[in-house]
């Protein structure tokens, strides 16, 4: 066997090698999913000023930044653009997320935060900024892929609570939750006071986000 052969029989065992290592670092790695609310011509509520589209792009990029390898993030919306629910959901699921994490922010004074559960529309009041359906009419059952994923949802529900003072966690039909084939959960942000700085809150809300993903990852 002439050298040249030699070089290249070497050259394809490296090349296997390194696929098999590659393919196991992918498979090892924890994808989170962040989604910030609203984006384009869905500004949102506005908080001191900004849009709340524009608050959840920011808190999603510092918070992506909370997660370093072996996390791997997913951000939904990178950009100022409009994203339906339903992309929202699937961008999720095609990524093989572990946990989806959606953001919004809210006018209370406390962290509110949300999980799928199967109650009737009626129930509830029509209301855009947690994207509760407003598709259907009458008392409906919902048969979702979330469905399989409530324990755990409510579990990291659990988790983000423990580090929010005053957090509230409630059940809603929500429509950018019922699709997604991970636990999940939005978070309704506090609102912020004008004498906060906004660098800092949005900092201390990606610490606490990030700390209780982990732990919920690692229960």
């Amino acid at each position: 066997m002439n050298k040249i052969k030699i070089k290249l029989y070497i050259g394809i065992i490296l090349s296997i090698i390194l696929l098999c290592v590659n393919g196991n670092a992918i498979e090892d790695q924890t994808i989170i999913i962040i989604d910030p609310g609203h984006g384009g011509i869905n500004q949102g509520i506005k908080i001191i000023n900004q849009d709340e589209k524009t608050l959840t792009l920011k808190l999603s990029h510092i918070l992506t930044k909370k997660f370093p390898p072996p996390y791997r993030i997913v951000i939904t919306r990178s950009d100022d653009y409009n994203l339906s629910l339903s992309a929202r959901a699937a961008r999720a699921n095609h990524a093989g997320g572990h946990v989806f994490i959606s953001l919004h922010w809210g006018s209370a004074q406390y962290t509110s935060i949300f999980y799928y559960q199967n109650k009737p529309k009626a129930i509830f009041p029509v209301n855009p900024e947690l994207d509760i359906t407003s598709e259907t009419q009458g008392l409906i059952l919902w048969k979702t892929l979330q469905k399989r994923h409530l324990d755990a949802s409510l579990q990291l529900a659990d988790q983000i609570q423990n580090r929010f003072e005053h957090a509230k966690i409630s059940g809603a039909p929500l429509v950018v939750l019922e699709g997604v084939d991970m636990p999940a959960v939005l978070i309704e942000c506090r609102s912020l006071q004008k004498s906060e700085d906004m660098n800092a809150f949005l900092h201390t809300l990606a610490d606490k986000l990030a700390l209780s993903v982990k732990t919920f990852l690692l229960k």
